[in-house]
């Protein structure tokens, strides 16, 4: 009994040693190439160390690395379709740039230039809109990208931005700012422009 027991005890700490996230370091030495992108095109250290190696420790080493996740999918007919998700590679900083076309809050830039910064894992993506010093989630696809942040500094006022492009560089692209209100009112401020690879 006390021979299981101990066997027990042993395969349950091994199992917990696998699960364990990895260390901050080995996560800041595995995303060095990215933390030191982000840095040079938001000029925040500190915040792009801190956002990727939470990242990297939530799901791992190999989210410094991209990565790339493949589907099949049958179609009627039987046609057999391979899609490889994250085959887009936006990782890296991005300029939106471009007039303003709706402004329902008043006094918006009538032209914005939006410096971002992109992290990758397969299809999944972080956007940083450096201006705001926000971070959001958002998702590549065959049709291009998109990512969006949410924030509530107050309990009477959220932000958010938005950011949807087309593949290619430059690309197409339109870029959101929406005010929400604690009453349920809400403004928008609507960009259209490209955005270009680098700061």
């Amino acid at each position: 009994m006390r021979a299981l027991l101990t066997v027990l005890v042993l395969g349950t700490a091994i199992a917990a040693a696998d699960a364990a996230p990895p260390s901050k370091t080995a996560c800041a030495a595995a995303c060095q190439a990215e933390i030191a992108d982000c840095a040079a095109a938001t000029g925040h250290l500190a915040r792009c160390r801190r956002q990727l190696v939470r990242r990297c420790r939530r799901r791992g080493l190999q989210s410094c690395a991209g990565g790339t996740m493949t589907s099949t999918t049958t179609l009627p007919g039987g046609v057999t379709t391979t899609t490889t998700a994250g085959s887009l590679q936006v990782a890296g900083p991005w300029t939106f740039d471009g007039p303003l076309l709706t402004d329902d809050c008043g006094g918006g830039a009538a032209r914005l230039t939006a410096p971002l910064y992109v992290t990758q894992t397969g299809a999944d993506i972080q956007v940083t809109f450096v201006n705001e010093m926000e971070a959001g989630t958002g998702e590549v696809g065959a049709a291009g990208w998109s990512g969006r942040s949410h924030v509530c500094p107050t309990t009477t006022v959220c932000f958010e931005h938005e950011i949807v492009a087309a593949p290619g560089n430059p690309a197409d692209a339109a870029f959101a700012a929406r005010q929400i209100y604690g009453d349920g009112t809400s403004c928008q401020r609507q960009w259209r422009g490209k955005v270009r690879r680098g700061p």
